[in-house]
């Protein structure tokens, strides 16, 4: 319990450290987010002998989906952003193929 603490609080002073230091240098911030939506469901009277089927299944509530976000100060006001997100299968790891494709 006391070792789960510690790592909390060892993350917690990380992250306001990195904060701390990119508020002074103004220069860039990065953003590594993302979602997994996965659920265990079981059907009664399914498969191969028709005793029942426990399987995963992505996508339940939300679509699952990792991206990078990052905004570079350019100075004089401006800013450069830029956001790529992925979208994908929970069970599988495949690209979703409901996700938008751009050529």
């Amino acid at each position: 319990m006391q070792k789960k603490i510690l790592a909390a609080a060892v993350a917690a002073l990380c992250g306001v450290a990195t904060t701390a230091m990119a508020q002074q240098t103004g220069a860039s911030k990065v953003e590594l987010w993302g979602i997994v939506d996965a659920a265990v469901r079981h059907t009664t009277n399914e498969g191969k002998d028709q005793s029942g089927l426990t399987k995963m299944i992505g996508g339940g509530m939300s679509q699952s989906r990792w991206g990078i976000k990052v905004e570079e100060d350019l100075g004089g006001g401006s800013k450069a952003l830029v956001e790529l997100e992925h979208r994908f299968n929970t069970d599988t790891g495949d690209k979703d193929a409901t996700a938008p494709f751009f050529q």
